[in-house]
């Protein structure tokens, strides 16, 4: 008699070998139909970010008014560069020649929420510098003339000078606001945009001496001056500093347009801009006390804008 492990074994067998049988003798399943296969997925589309489109943040949001206006960002630092005209009318004015001009500085915007505008705050340093006849006299001083005579003598004698200005320098710290507006091209932004402000420097001035006069009736050291004359032969030096400065401040109005180029993360900003300044600058012994200057610059500029 089987043992019953040995005849469990023999109907798992058999049943293994018959549906090894059924297997092979049975006929391949069809392909699927088109109704039962899988559709094919569409292909992945990313739309390009416009970073110009209104942020879409809920007004409740305790920092809509920060980001979605703009308020925290972005500034632009800039450089500007071009010819300088003195256009006002005075002895001052008259005998400076065209010069050159170079600012630098950094304004932040105040967008509106389309950035179809935008409200500026500036801050930054100006430089001008012009030549100047320096043969037409305009300034006036009474200095210490030192002569050499021919025997080798030393004198001073007092006497009023006549200065030319040969080269004018202005530096300025300058504060101002304005406001700009914007329009779309195809890859690029236009702008145009207007602006005032004050300023406050240093204005310098270097002098040529033209001719002096001496003064009769005075005495230097003891040593009587009265008609004294320069002989031939005989070296002339005024002692004074042939300088003269003082404190520069004024207002300018300026207009500019240019464009907006896309840059990585950041834009390149290309303009031209004009700007009228008008100063008070008071030059010590400056003749009929001209102290006013009205300046035209015209500039081309060039910023990135974060």
């Amino acid at each position: 008699m089987m043992a019953p492990r040995t005849l469990c074994l023999a109907i798992c067998l058999g049943i293994l070998m018959a549906e090894t049988v059924r297997v092979e003798s049975a006929e391949p399943l069809p392909p699927p139909t088109a109704a039962q296969a899988r559709p094919t997925p569409p292909p992945l589309v990313v739309a390009p970010v416009d970073p110009y489109a209104p942020l879409d943040i809920p007004e409740t949001d305790v920092y809509y008014d920060f980001v979605a206006n703009g308020i925290l960002w972005p500034f632009e630092v800039y450089f500007r560069g071009g010819p300088t005209y003195d256009i006002s009318i005075g002895p001052f004015d008259d005998v400076l020649n065209v010069g050159v001009a170079a600012e630098t500085g950094v304004r932040s915007f105040w967008y509106n929420p389309d950035r179809s505008a935008a409200w500026t705050g500036h801050l930054g340093v100006d430089y001008s510098f012009n030549r100047g006849n320096q043969d037409v006299p305009i300034v006036i001083r009474r200095p210490l003339i030192s002569v050499t005579t021919q025997l080798g003598q030393n004198l001073l004698v007092p006497a009023q000078t006549e200065y030319g200005i040969r080269e004018f320098h202005r530096i300025y710290f300058r504060i101002g606001g304005g406001h700009q507006w914007y329009w779309r091209g195809d890859d690029i932004r236009y702008y145009v945009g207007v602006d005032a402000g004050a300023r406050v420097g240093h204005a310098s001035a270097k002098l040529n001496p033209v001719r002096f006069e001496f003064l009769p009736g005075t005495t230097v050291r003891g040593q009587p001056s009265e008609d004294f004359e320069i002989q031939p032969g005989d070296q002339a030096i005024p002692l004074d500093e042939a300088r003269a400065t003082d404190i520069a401040r004024g207002l300018y109005l300026g207009a500019d347009v240019g464009c907006l180029i896309p840059y990585g993360t950041f834009e390149l900003a290309v303009g031209l801009r004009v700007e009228y300044g008008h100063d008070i600058i008071r030059l010590p012994g400056l003749f009929q006390l001209d102290d006013s200057l009205d300046q035209l610059k015209a500039l081309l500029s060039l910023g990135i804008r974060y």
